[in-house]
């Protein structure tokens, strides 16, 4: 994604109530490490399709997909629900996503 694009998201995204830009990873940084260890609740990430060589786009190419892991005595499992939809990348569909990540948090 090119700097400037990823810097107006951060702007647009900054003001709003309830979200904070902890981190940006640089890139060839692992992305999803860089997410976790800053406590992310969304990931921003360049979406190359087809390209399938990170672990994001590979995802990204199973729209609505539903992950279920297993642990290791099989007792119990974590579901994770991935349901793709489209954003708009102006004030109000940034305004729409950071109400979005609020209700979940």
């Amino acid at each position: 994604m090119p700097p400037l694009l990823g810097d107006m998201v951060v702007q647009l995204l900054g003001p709003q109530d309830g979200v904070a830009v902890v981190g940006q990873a640089a890139p060839g940084t692992d992305a999803l490490a860089a997410a976790q260890a800053n406590g992310a609740d969304l990931l921003v990430v360049a979406a190359h399709p087809g390209a399938g060589d990170t672990c994001v786009d590979r995802i990204m190419a199973l729209p609505g997909i539903a992950i279920l892991a297993i642990t290791d005595d099989g007792a119990q499992g974590r579901l994770v629900q991935l349901r793709p939809g489209a954003v708009q990348l102006d004030r109000p569909g940034l305004a729409a996503l950071a109400s979005h990540l609020e209700r979940r948090g």
